[in-house]
């Protein structure tokens, strides 16, 4: 989670990051059309006074984007090279994090986007949920769904205890038949994705005709968005 700062000590850190930006930090090179892209804020983690996270906005396409300092800071600290092992960390992060293990995480929201899909007319059929984490989600549906997951944590051992049918490989490994799902979800997964538009492009042909794609993801322009910024 991210918030505010609410101490001094925490607002001398974040003011000397500012103010020691290298020219790489301050402009980087926007991943959806090429052309740079300048630092919009910085937003500071409640858990660690070291989790500083760049967003950046390309002044050509307007694409906002999570720059790389968070990447090499978890490089640094689990000694890990190379980008693509970042799936590993995400285990050691995820499947120690005692919230995401917990049945009853963020139960009034996995309601409600329960409640929103059958509002929609989603009553029964095939669902699947990218990042299920311990199946917190899929589990709000009853049995007249048959509930899929993609968890590549150790956390899909308990969604794996849940009659949830999980998958633990990244997408780009997985292959379903077209027109397989009526309802795929991803909450906060695409923020974190190199290839968006390619994601998107793959799991919308696992889509029965008339399926529901859900995405969640941060709002920029949300009402949370003053109280959780730091400004640049």
């Amino acid at each position: 989670m991210a918030g505010r700062i609410i101490n001094t000590k925490l607002d001398k850190f974040v003011q000397d990051e500012i103010a020691n930006f290298r020219t790489s930090e301050i402009v980087q090179k926007c991943p959806f059309c090429g052309n740079s892209a300048e630092l919009l804020y910085k937003v500071q983690s409640f858990n660690n006074i070291v989790d500083v996270y760049n967003y950046y906005k390309c002044h050509s396409c307007d694409f906002i984007f999570l720059g790389d300092f968070f990447y090499e800071f978890i490089k640094d600290k689990y000694k890990f090279i190379e980008r693509k092992n970042n799936y590993n960390v995400q285990n050691i992060w995820f499947s120690n994090n005692e919230n995401y293990k917990n049945p009853k995480y963020q139960h009034t929201y996995w309601v409600n986007e329960k409640k929103q899909i059958i509002k929609l007319g989603y009553k029964s059929g095939r669902i699947l949920d990218i990042g299920c984490a311990a199946g917190q989600f899929l589990t709000q549906f009853n049995n007249q769904f048959d509930k899929y997951g993609v968890e590549l944590s150790d956390l899909s051992i308990l969604a794996l205890q849940k009659n949830i049918t999980v998958y633990k490989e990244p997408v780009e490994n997985l292959s379903f038949k077209k027109e397989n799902f009526d309802v795929i979800s991803a909450y906060a997964v695409i923020e974190h994705l190199e290839d968006p538009f390619g994601f998107i492009e793959k799991i919308t042909s696992w889509l029965k005709t008339g399926g529901l794609l859900v995405l969640g993801t941060n709002d920029i322009n949300s009402y949370l968005r003053a109280p959780l910024k730091t400004n640049c």
